[in-house]
C-alpha cells in the first residue's frame, strides 16, 4: 500500500485472501476469506484489538475504532469513539448498544458519535443522535454508510435516502 504510513496504516503486504479493507484515521482493516479480521496501524484506543474475532461477515472502521459483524448478526467493537465530540450519547454508552444488537446484517459508523446497524429484514437500529426521529419510515433498505455526519441508506427499490445527523429534523 501507498500512502501516508506514520502510524503503519500501510503494512499490509502479508495480508492475502482479502474480501473487504477499510481505513480509518490512523488504521487499516482487512476481513479475509475465513472471516478473521487483520489490523494494522495506530492502537491508541485499542481499535487494531481485533485478533480475537472469528466468523465476521462485515467490518467498518472510522478514526478510533474498528467494527465486525458476526455470521449469527452480532455486532463485535474494538476503539472507542474518541474524537467524537457532538453526539448526544458518550462512547462508551454507544458501545454497549452496539454489542447489544442482534440479527444484524451490517453497520455503519460515523464521525460525529452515531452508528446504525442495518438488520437482516431490512430495518435499521440506531445508537448515539437523536437519529431515530430522522430515520423513521425507511424500510427495505440494503445498504447503509456514513460519510461525516450524514448518513446514507438504498433501499430496496433503488431509492436513496440521506440525513444529516447535524440538521434539524
Amino acid at each position: 500500500a501507498r500512502g501516508v504510513n506514520t502510524e503503519g496504516q500501510c503494512e499490509v503486504s502479508d495480508w492475502s485472501h482479502m474480501v473487504s479493507v477499510k481505513a480509518g484515521a490512523h488504521h487499516s482493516l482487512g476481513l479475509r476469506e475465513d472471516g478473521v479480521v487483520m489490523a494494522v496501524g495506530s492502537n491508541e484506543d485499542g481499535q487494531c484489538d481485533v485478533e480475537h474475532w472469528k466468523d465476521i461477515v462485515q467490518i467498518c472502521t472510522d478514526s478510533y475504532i474498528s467494527v465486525g459483524v458476526t455470521k449469527d448478526g452480532h455486532v463485535l467493537t474494538a476503539g472507542s469513539f474518541a474524537g467524537s465530540h457532538t453526539g448526544k450519547m458518550d462512547g462508551e454508552t454507544l458501545l454497549r448498544d452496539m454489542g447489544s444488537w442482534t440479527d444484524i446484517k451490517s453497520v455503519a459508523v460515523g464521525t460525529y458519535c452515531a452508528a446504525a446497524g442495518l438488520k437482516k429484514d431490512g430495518t435499521l437500529v440506531v445508537a448515539g443522535t437523536d437519529i431515530e426521529q430522522k430515520i423513521d419510515g425507511w424500510e427495505n433498505v440494503e445498504q447503509i454508510q456514513f460519510a461525516g455526519s450524514t448518513i446514507v441508506g438504498l433501499e430496496a427499490d433503488g431509492t436513496v435516502r440521506t440525513v444529516d445527523l447535524l440538521s434539524e429534523v
